[in-house]
């Protein structure tokens, strides 16, 4: 039974839109670079050949297209509106403030990460994909997954230690 075009992006464009804004943490950001994924996706429907899951082929197309680090290489990163909005509520506590910016301080340091490892780390912990998806989607087997997470955490909590000296 074939899909049709609202049931494939109403079934994935949460995971989608979830990958993309753990990297730029902007709603409208995500939301455009959804939409180009899914354009993509759907102008080019007619190359899914079944050799894995749909959803792997939607992430490879998020992935090649890496719409967030082709956006972020154009326009430097910077904090989101979105973040910077944070800082004017009301009722903030130093509390909120220091998770506020040890969280975009985690944001900084995975977007300095090659894009590779970043994109692991994005899939495997914010939209929750298996090292079997991951694998699926960079044609590369289950164990690769794994150590590519192990040393993209490495690599993250090195960065995060650097901070701190």
């Amino acid at each position: 039974m074939a899909l049709t075009v609202e049931e494939i992006y109403s079934e994935h464009r949460q995971g989608v839109y979830k990958f993309l804004y753990s990297f730029c943490r902007d709603t409208f950001l995500a939301e455009d670079l959804t939409q180009d994924v899914f354009l993509k996706v759907f102008q080019s429907i007619s190359k899914f050949d079944g050799r894995c899951k749909l959803s792997t082929w939607i992430y490879q197309i998020a992935k090649n297209k890496n719409t967030y680090f082709d956006y972020a290489r154009k326009n430097k990163y910077q904090i989101s509106l979105e973040a910077a909005q944070c800082f004017f509520i009301a009722d903030i506590t130093e509390e909120t403030i220091e998770a506020h910016e040890n969280m975009i301080l985690l944001q900084q340091k995975i977007a300095q990460l090659e894009s590779v490892k970043a994109e692991i780390l994005q899939l495997r912990a914010v939209v929750g994909l298996s090292y079997g998806e991951i694998a699926d989607i960079y044609e590369k087997t289950e164990v690769w997954a794994r150590v590519n997470f192990y040393r993209a955490k490495q690599a993250l909590l090195e960065r995060m230690h650097e901070n701190e000296n």
